[in-house]
């Protein structure tokens, strides 16, 4: 079960392939297996690589938070962990609003960004 240390917490992680990493973040309580499908797809190309969101799943439970801007500071804190400076982030709902803040505030780390299913601002639903 590989899990990694990103500073206030442990992630379970899924890497798989060779080349520039694609990190796919899923929504909101996200696990590693949403992705499964596309994996092996990718995993031809590049070093794919996917987790189970903080409080969700294998990773830490202690340490839930369902605030997008906890999600795009914990996916850089796993490239970070990783050693990966540079990904093609693909983000699924709150994943890809995360994938949107990742693109603003760190664009250096950005090789490019796939949104599905996102937003551009919270409606008075999501508030």
């Amino acid at each position: 079960m590989p899990r990694i240390s990103i500073g206030d917490c442990e992630l379970y992680y899924e890497r798989e392939g060779d080349g520039l990493p694609v990190l796919f973040i899923t929504g909101l309580s996200g696990y590693a297996s949403f992705w499964r499908d596309q994996v092996p797809s990718f995993a031809r190309s590049y070093s794919v690589i996917t987790y189970d969101h903080r409080g969700v799943g294998q990773s830490d439970l202690k340490c839930a938070s369902h605030v997008i801007e906890r999600l795009a500071a914990d996916a850089i804190a796993l490239l970070d962990a990783l050693g990966v400076t540079k990904a093609h982030i693909v983000g699924h709902s709150a994943g890809a609003a995360a994938a949107q803040i990742i693109a603003i505030e760190h664009p250096q780390r950005v090789a490019s960004v796939v949104l599905v299913a996102s937003w551009t601002k919270p409606d008075a639903y999501f508030r």
